[in-house]
C-alpha cells in the first residue's frame, strides 16, 4: 500500500529527471550556437568585404541581428544556472530564429529564390526539433505556426519579385510549409514516445531508491530490535537466575523489588511487540478521520500540561489565540505529544524547548492560483539536530538516527511515522527541519487546513484522555 508520499515521489521522479536533462541541454546547446553564429557572422562578414570591398547595408543588418542573437544565447545560459530551464529553451528558439531570418532574407535579396537558397529553409527544422526538445509540444507548435508566417513574409516579400513565376513561389512555400509539419508531427509522436518512456525510467529510479532505503531500514530494525529485546530478555533472565541462586539469603522486599524489576522488563517487552503489531496495522485502521473545528492554542497548552505537568523543562508556548485548526482533537495532540516528547528527550537540561502555533497562507501548488490557508504546529527542540541525509526516512516506520541507537535514550521508532499517519488521514503533513549545524536544533512542524468555523467554547480535550505514542 502506497501512501500519498511516495505516490508524490513516483510523479514527481520523471518530472526532476526531465529538468535535469533540459537544463544540461539548454546549456550545452546555448554555448555551441554562440559559437556557430559568432563564427558564421565573422566568416560572412569577411567574404562580403572582400566581394564588395565595403560593407553593405544588409550584411551590416544581418551582422547586428546575430550579435543581439549571441546575447540572447548568453542570457539563456545565464537562466540555466538558475534551473529556468522552459524559458532558457524559449530565448535559444528565439536567438536560432532571429539568426536563420536575417540570413535568409539575406540570400532572398541578394539572389532570390535559387536551389541552395530553397535549401536553406530546411533549417527551419532545427527550432522545431529544439522547441519540443527544450520547452514542450505546445511551444513547438507555435514554434511551427511563428515558422510559417516569417518564411512567407520572406518569400512572398522578397522572392515572389525575383522569381520567374507566382506557381514556383507558392510551390515553394507550400512544400516549406508540408514538410514542416509533418517533421512538427512526427517529433510530437516521438516526444510523446519519450515523455512516457522518462516517466517509467522515473518510477524504475524511484521504486530503486527505495527498495534501497528499504533494505536499510530492515537492516536498522533487525539491529534496533536486536537491541530492545535482548536488553530486557537478558535483565530479566538475570535478575531470575540471582533470585533462584539467592534466594535463600535475601530478604523478601528484596525478593519482592527483583520479581517488580522482572515485570517491568516483561511489559517492556510486551509494549515493543504490541507497537510492532500497531505499525503492521494502522494504515489499515486509520482512513480519513472525523474532523471538527478545534482551538490550535488550547491544544498546544494541553499537550505541554501532559509532558510537562511541573513545568520543569520551561516549555515556551506562543501563538494566535484567535486560530482554529480543523482536524481530529485526540490525533492532534496524540502528534503534539509526541514531538514534545522527543523534544525533552533529546535535548540537554536546560535547552530551550519552544512551541507555537500559526495561520499561513500559501499556494495549493507551484503552478497553482488557488490559495490555501492552514494551521502550522511547530516544536522547536534544542537537541544535536538531525543530519540532513537522514531526514526522507525520518518518518518512517521503526528509524532511529545512528547515533541514537547506540544511546541509552529509549524508543521505537515508531512515533514519527504513526505521527506521519494521523496527519494524512486529517488532509495535513508532517515534517522536520534542521541546520547543518551539530546542536542548532530541529524543528518539527505539523500542518492541517484552517477551520473556517469559530467555536467560542474551549474544543481542546481534556489531557487525561489524551493517549501517548510510542517514539
Amino acid at each position: 500500500m502506497k501512501t500519498s508520499s511516495q505516490e508524490h515521489e513516483m510523479n514527481t521522479a520523471p518530472q526532476e529527471l526531465d529538468s535535469a536533462r533540459g537544463l544540461s541541454l539548454s546549456r550545452y546547446v546555448s554555448v555551441i550556437f554562440a559559437v556557430l553564429t559568432i563564427l558564421l557572422m565573422a566568416g560572412r562578414l569577411v567574404l562580403n568585404h572582400l566581394q564588395l570591398g565595403h560593407f553593405s547595408r544588409i550584411i551590416v543588418m544581418v551582422a547586428v541581428a546575430n550579435i543581439v542573437s549571441v546575447n540572447l544565447y548568453v542570457f539563456a545560459y545565464y537562466l540555466t544556472a538558475f534551473k529556468k530551464g522552459n524559458w532558457a529553451g524559449r530565448f535559444i528558439i528565439l536567438a536560432f530564429l532571429i539568426s536563420l531570418f536575417s540570413v535568409q532574407t539575406y540570400r532572398v535579396f541578394q539572389y532570390g529564390l535559387d536551389p541552395l537558397t530553397i535549401a536553406s529553409f530546411t533549417a527551419e527544422l532545427i527550432p522545431i526539433g529544439l522547441a519540443s526538445v527544450l520547452d514542450n509540444s505546445a511551444f513547438m507548435f507555435l514554434t511551427t505556426i511563428i515558422i510559417n508566417i516569417a518564411t512567407a513574409i520572406i518569400i512572398f516579400g522578397a522572392g515572389g519579385n525575383a522569381a520567374k513565376s507566382s506557381y514556383f513561389v507558392y510551390g515553394a512555400y507550400t512544400i516549406n510549409v508540408v514538410v514542416e509539419w509533418l517533421i512538427a508531427m512526427l517529433v510530437f509522436m516521438a516526444s510523446t514516445l519519450y515523455s512516457r518512456a522518462l516517466r517509467e525510467v522515473g518510477s524504475l529510479k524511484k521504486a530503486y531508491e527505495r527498495s534501497v532505503q528499504l533494505e536499510n531500514l530492515k537492516d536498522q530494525f533487525i539491529t534496533h530490535v536486536n537491541h530492545e529485546l535482548r536488553t530486557p530478555i537478558m535483565t530479566m533472565q538475570g535478575t531470575m537466575e540471582f533470585l533462584g541462586e539467592a534466594r535463600a539469603s535475601l530478604s523478601e522486599s528484596a525478593q519482592i523489588d527483583l520479581i517488580q524489576q522482572a515485570r517491568r522488563n516483561a511489559q517492556r517487552l510486551v509494549d515493543l511487540l504490541s507497537s510492532i503489531l500497531d505499525a503492521r496495522q494502522v494504515e489499515r485502521r486509520v482512513s480519513a478521520m472525523e474532523t471538527e473545528p478545534a482551538h490550535a492554542l488550547a491544544l498546544v497548552k494541553a499537550a505541554v500540561e501532559i509532558i510537562d505537568p511541573l513545568q520543569k523543562y520551561g516549555i515556551q508556548i506562543s501563538g494566535d489565540p484567535q486560530v482554529f485548526v480543523l482536524g481530529q482533537k485526540t490525533a492532534i495532540l496524540q502528534i503534539l505529544t509526541n514531538y514534545l516528547s522527543n523534544a525533552v528527550k533529546y535535548s540537554p537540561s536546560g535547552a530551550p524547548i519552544a512551541v507555537s502555533v500559526q495561520k499561513v497562507t500559501s499556494r495549493e501548488h507551484k503552478r497553482s492560483r488557488r490559495v490555501v490557508e492552514q494551521v502550522v504546529f511547530n516544536v522547536q527542540d534544542g537537541g544535536l539536530g538531525v543530519p540532513e541525509d537522514q531526514i526522507p526516512l525520518l518518518f518512517n516506520r521503526f528509524v532511529r538516527l545512528e547515533r541514537d541507537l547506540a544511546s541509552t535514550i529509549p524508543g521505537n521508532g515508531l512515533g514519527l511515522y504513526l505521527s506521519k499517519v494521523l496527519a494524512e488521514s486529517m488532509s495535513g503533513s508532517v515534517g522536520v527541519t534542521s541546520p547543518a549545524a551539530d546542536g542548532a536544533g530541529s524543528n518539527f512542524w505539523l500542518k492541517l487546513p484552517l477551520a473556517q468555523v469559530i467555536d467560542d467554547e474551549d474544543t481542546a480535550p481534556r489531557p487525561a484522555v489524551a493517549q501517548m505514542i510510542p517514539s
